[in-house]
Order: C-alpha cells, then structure tokens, then sequence
C-alpha cells in the first residue's frame, strides 16, 4: 500500500556550494511552511553520499513527520514519541483491518525499519551539534550494560577482523556506549560510508 504524505512532501532542488558555481541536485522535504532548512542543509552536508543514502534519509524523515502528523495529541515529549515511531515501523499500524491513526503502515523488516531509525538518529545527532543543545538527540548515547557491552565489543572485533584494509584499522571502539531507544534493533555503526 502506497504510503501518503499529508503534511510533507520530497522535490529536488538545486544547491550551490560556494563561488565556483559548482551544483547539486539533492532532495528536500517541503510542508505547508516551506522546505526544512535544517534538513536541506544536512542533505547538503551529505551531497557526495548516494542517491540511495540520500533518498532513504529523505523518506525516514518523511515518515517521522506522518507519524508526528497523525499523534501529535498522544506524546508530551520527543523521546517518548521516537520510541513509538521506532516501535511503530517494526509493528505497523494496521490490527484486524483497521487504523485509527489513518497512517494504513504495514510492519516493516527489521533491517529496513533499522535503516530509517539509523538516518532519523543520525540527522538527529547533527541537529544537537550544529544547535549545541544535546536535548535535540532523539537516541542519544548511554552508559552500556555489561551485557551490551561485551555484544558491542564482539561486533566490534568482527567488524575490524573482516575490513579490507584491516592491518590500517584505527578507529575508536565505542563499546561502553549504547542508544537510548530501540535497544539492539539499530546498527551504532554508519550506513552508506
């Protein structure tokens, strides 16, 4: 089922970087107020990612606006809402052929509805840097469990034992962190690199 947009919709518009006129052709989300500046401006930071990446990051923002769209009377904090949202694209909307809610979602697979909470979360992690106000990360980091953190240093371990170029491996392990929401349905690691 065809998923509508209400309150927003995606076009693409042209951005220039700097004096040497160079252009880009990107995606943006525009609603009744006009394009998200914010957002327009993290799609440009990205330009030279995909048009795969960049139209995922589009299409989960998109989605948080619906839902946002059709809840906005239930959650009194951002948090609580993402939760919902997050738990919303594993479940979907739909119970015994109705939807109160009007969104019509079916339950998405957990690597794509990770996906989408994955750009949601990294958009979300720019805002709190670009604003310098971390209450704008909708998942943000927290002291791991023992448990969680034995998990993130084995997918860790994996991650650096099958790159590439492993013997040039020098990243920083963030094992002793974990993300507030969603528990392990998400990937801490950056999609489309």
């Amino acid at each position: 089922m065809a998923t509508i947009f209400e309150s927003s919709h995606r076009e693409f518009r042209t951005f220039a970087a700097d004096a040497t006129g160079v252009q880009s052709v990107l995606p943006v989300i525009v609603t009744e107020h006009g394009v998200l500046d914010r957002f327009a401006r993290y799609m440009h930071l990205n330009r030279i990612k995909s048009r795969s990446w960049q139209e995922s990051a589009t299409f989960a923002l998109q989605l948080l606006l619906e839902y946002m769209e059709a809840n906005q009377s239930f959650y009194d904090n951002p948090r609580a809402l993402f939760t919902a949202f997050s738990d919303t694209l594993y479940t979907g909307t739909v119970s015994d052929s109705c939807d109160p809610s009007g969104l019509w979602w079916q339950p998405r697979q957990p690597a794509d509805a990770g996906k989408l909470i994955g750009h949601i979360t990294r958009f979300s992690d720019w805002l709190a840097v670009v604003n310098e106000d971390t209450k704008l990360q909708l998942n943000p980091w927290r002291q791991a469990t023992r448990h969680e953190e034995r998990l993130n240093w084995a997918a860790y371990s994996h991650r650096r034992d099958n790159a590439f170029l492993s013997h040039l491996w020098h990243s920083t392990s963030q094992t002793k962190q974990s993300r507030a929401c969603c528990g392990s349905m998400i990937l801490d690691t950056p999609i489309g690199r």
